[in-house]
Order: C-alpha cells, then structure tokens, then sequence
C-alpha cells in the first residue's frame, strides 16, 4: 500500500513516528515462544506497547513484558528451561489432559510474590476454571 500525504509506504510511514498500541497474545503451548518475536519486531519498527493481553503461553510471555523483562530476557527464560517440565502433574493431582506443576515453580521462581500492582504497564489475562 502506498500512502499519498506522505508519499511514502505505509509502512515507511509508520515507522517514523512511534505508534502506540495495545498488543493481545493468544495461546499455543510451546509455539507461543513466537511471541517473543513478535514483541521484539514490533519495538524494533518503533511501535510502543501501551498495554498487553494473553491467553495461556500468550498470557506469561504478557506478564514477563509487564514487569519489565525485555524480549531477550524472556527469550533465555524458556531457552534455558527443558519445557516439556513445565507441564508436569503434581502427585495425587487427579486426571487432566496437562499438569501445571512446573509452571507455577516457573512462576514463582520469575514473579516471586509480585502482583499486578508491580507491573510496569497495564496487562490483562485471561483463564477458565474447567471443574
């Protein structure tokens, strides 16, 4: 696309003046790494993220971002982490499709007792109880 005010690309355009926006991170297990990325290009063309949102692998990828971990950082988190841990079952859990145990010793090894109030920008998650 070309843009006639400015005579540039669109996006061209878009990356000489810094764009707020709000980023929304959906789920994907271990795919979910990508988002990463995404972050990473989307700062790197100049965009500020103003707040952000996830679901599942979106949602911790969202909240390491909110407190501050930069792209890279997040990247060497799971980069150093046999993920496939992360799902573990508890013993005595019950039945379930995927076990979360791993990734609460996860998350209490990033975030700590930290809450949303230790955020450094606006970050909404999203979750279902399913009993």
């Amino acid at each position: 696309m070309f843009c006639k005010e400015a005579g540039l690309p669109f996006a061209a355009r878009w990356t000489k003046n810094k764009m707020n926006i709000t980023l929304a991170l959906g789920g994907g297990g271990a795919k979910g790494n990508s988002h990463i990325g995404v972050i990473r290009r989307l700062t790197q063309e100049g965009f500020h993220i103003k707040a952000i949102a996830g679901t599942s692998f979106g949602g911790l990828v969202a909240v390491f971002y909110s407190l501050g971990y930069s792209p890279d950082e997040i990247e060497e988190m799971f980069a150093s982490r046999d993920q496939t841990q992360l799902y573990t079952q508890p013993p005595n859990d019950g039945s379930s499709f995927l076990g979360l145990a791993g990734t609460m010793v996860f998350l209490e090894e990033v975030i700590g007792n930290r809450t949303f109030d230790d955020l450094k920008l606006p970050c909404v998650l999203t979750a279902a109880a399913s009993r």
